[in-house]
């Protein structure tokens, strides 16, 4: 799976969809560039700012949202979710709202809207 930045300058991508790296491509040439050495899936969303992603916390299936900031090269913690973040994540362009698919049970998902999460 695979997302471009808003000023379509870049390629981010993983290479599996299971657990894995996060790569960068410059889309006017140039070589990958590994990102995130820990991605799980498909979860990313990239922004002009930077990346948000999920990580699992423990076995419990409980995971965070995370940011990765372009400027700073820092990973912070947006929040941490009662459930489950399956295979879908989008932010809205100005960072004020997510949208994720939320495993509460097998099988099946909900899709979930968070209103000015940051």
């Amino acid at each position: 799976m695979s997302r471009s930045t808003v000023d379509g300058a870049f390629l981010y991508y993983t290479k599996s969809l299971e657990r894995g790296k996060l790569w960068r491509l410059p889309l006017r040439g140039g070589e990958e560039k590994q990102v995130l050495d820990d991605i799980e899936g498909i979860t990313f969303a990239v922004l002009d700012k930077g990346i948000y992603f999920r990580r699992f916390q423990g076995a419990g299936g409980n995971c965070t949202l995370r940011f990765l900031s372009f400027k700073t090269g820092t990973i912070k913690i947006i929040a941490s979710m009662p459930h489950l973040i399956d295979q879908g994540l989008s932010v809205s362009p100005d960072g004020r709202y997510a949208l994720y698919t939320q495993e509460d049970q097998m099988p099946g998902s909900d899709l979930m809207l968070v209103e000015n999460f940051r």
